[in-house]
């Protein structure tokens, strides 16, 4: 285990590799102890621990990683990598993972056939991409906790 259970920040990450579990099972995608999975825009790597701790193959990319306990152990290990800038690549061989999820991270990709083109390149054969965006209509907006952000808009 990379991270000790540090309270209610540990179970939130619990629920939502937990939901994120269910959602493939509903679509009728079995993931079993020997799949692959990657978390694209993993921030520190809390989501991609949890897999593990569940017993998958889990890594991470980002183009830089969050303030966390163990990044620097995941880096050195190579469980989380940085994307390659220039070409943009995600640093992985091709057909590789069985699962790619993506939790609030399109949002800020500024070239989606570029991110989603490497996506593809990097699942398997049959493999699933789940890619999660926050809500347009939520009162605190999700990454700056500003109340409305995602409605009021500057022009």
């Amino acid at each position: 285990m990379l991270f000790s259970n540090r309270g209610n920040g540990n179970k939130e990450i619990a629920n939502v590799c937990q939901r994120f579990l269910c959602v493939v099972k509903e679509l009728g995608h079995n993931l079993g102890q020997q799949s692959i999975i990657l978390d694209f825009g993993c921030g520190n790597g809390e989501l991609v621990n949890e897999f593990r701790k569940r017993g998958f193959f889990a890594f991470g990319c980002d183009l830089n990683f969050k303030e966390g306990p163990h990044v620097s152990y995941m880096q050195e290990k190579r469980i989380i990598r940085l994307f390659n800038k220039d070409p943009y690549t995600l640093p992985f061989v091709d057909n590789t993972f069985d699962f790619v999820l993506s939790n609030q991270v399109f949002e800020h990709v500024k070239n989606y056939s570029s991110a989603l083109s490497e996506i593809k390149r990097v699942l398997k054969p049959g493999g699933i991409s789940f890619n999660i965006f926050p809500p347009r209509y939520k009162i605190i907006e999700p990454h700056v906790k500003v109340p409305f952000a995602t409605i009021i808009k500057g022009y």
